[in-house]
């Protein structure tokens, strides 16, 4: 990463709108924001811990991870990002001594692509929903080996930090616990 310099600085302008909601235990706010991003990422890791049955891994565990297009390593098309979303869902938010069970962030438009091999990948994509915890990317997709890419059209792309272990899409998924996942809308994953 390199700073912008005073000239790149002087064409930045922004403006936004912002919209809250509490609605069911769950504090909601929509941010007009939105990003332009081509990034290269040489790992990204999150929440180590113990599966179901006790073996130790990563939730989240990429190399060599590209956001947006890249050709031969040059950036291309960044990834576009529209319409940030937060929420926080509570036990019950009206207590005393409520307690805070999920935190989601993210986008709710996002157009292009993440690549990356994926080690490990916890979370949820495409259409109809397939969910994945701790999932390489021969068991996520089987039409190839090596790298694979998430590839967006107007999709969501929310992280979630879930305190509860219940899955919040209602599959019973057997290793579901508390962690660290990736909701990536009706995204398709393809191999590379």
């Amino acid at each position: 990463m390199q700073p912008l310099s005073e000239g790149e600085l002087e064409s930045v302008t922004a403006g936004g709108f912002s919209n809250f909601l509490i609605e069911d235990n769950t504090a909601k706010m929509w941010f007009n924001m939105d990003a332009e991003i081509n990034a290269h990422i040489e790992t990204f890791k999150a929440n180590y811990g113990p599966d179901g049955s006790g073996v130790y891994g990563w939730d989240q565990d990429w190399s060599d991870v590209y956001i947006g297009e890249y050709v031969a390593g040059e950036p291309q098309t960044p990834l576009l990002l529209s319409g940030f979303v937060y929420e926080a869902e509570f036990d019950d938010i009206t207590a005393d001594d409520k307690h805070l069970l999920s935190l989601k962030w993210g986008f709710s438009s996002v157009e292009g692509e993440i690549s990356a091999d994926f080690a490990s990948f916890s979370g949820y994509y495409d259409d109809p929903r397939k969910g994945f915890y701790r999932a390489d990317a021969d068991t996520m997709d089987s039409t190839g080996t090596g790298r694979g890419t998430f590839t967006f059209d107007q999709d969501h792309l929310y992280v979630i930090l879930d305190a509860r272990g219940v899955d919040p899409y209602g599959s019973p998924h057997a290793d579901y616990r508390p962690g660290f996942y990736f909701d990536f809308g009706g995204a398709q994953f393809t191999r590379n």
